[in-house]
């Protein structure tokens, strides 16, 4: 009778695992995608969103581009808004590492309703849920600075 018992739980178990593989490959797929990149591709890095979003999209004459702050072109743009003071609305930083929900670019982008003034970016198109996302991401990561340095030239001892 024991033998039946641990036979019917293992077929039982074994069916609920069989049952839930398909939807945790998918969650473990989607989770190790995002850490990587947002579903359109783009990296959750710095450097992928000052060149896919900043540069391209901010950084342009009559905007973030050196007239209006936070001047984000490429060289400046990581020290204008990583843990610092916005010019708009007194208690938010630009980029608070690790709190996307309190980092004001982040919430300006998304048109959150404790932001002054329009959501960005006002002209062209609005910012995809992917790039979003991956800039959230980012944000909630610690928002780290991830330019590779310069080369340095290492001298070898001869002998």
């Amino acid at each position: 009778m024991h033998k039946f018992f641990r036979m019917l739980l293992a077929g039982v178990a074994g069916f609920g695992l069989w049952s839930c593989a398909e939807h945790i490959t998918e969650s473990a797929d989607t989770v190790f995608d995002n850490l990587d990149a947002g579903p359109v591709g783009m990296r959750a890095t710095f450097s992928a969103i000052q060149d896919s979003v900043f540069t391209p999209t901010c950084a342009v004459p009559d905007c973030h581009g050196g007239s209006l702050p936070p001047d984000l072109r490429e060289g400046a743009a990581y020290a204008n808004i990583v843990d610092v003071p916005t010019t708009q609305n007194a208690g938010f930083n630009y980029i608070k590492p690790g709190d996307p929900e309190n980092s004001y670019l982040y919430l300006k982008i998304t048109g959150d309703s404790r932001i002054f003034g329009d959501p960005m970016p006002q002209q062209g198109i609005p910012l995809s849920p992917a790039v979003l996302d991956s800039i959230r991401l980012w944000i909630a990561n610690g928002a780290a600075m991830n330019r590779p340095a310069q080369p340095q030239h290492v001298s070898l001892p001869t002998e």
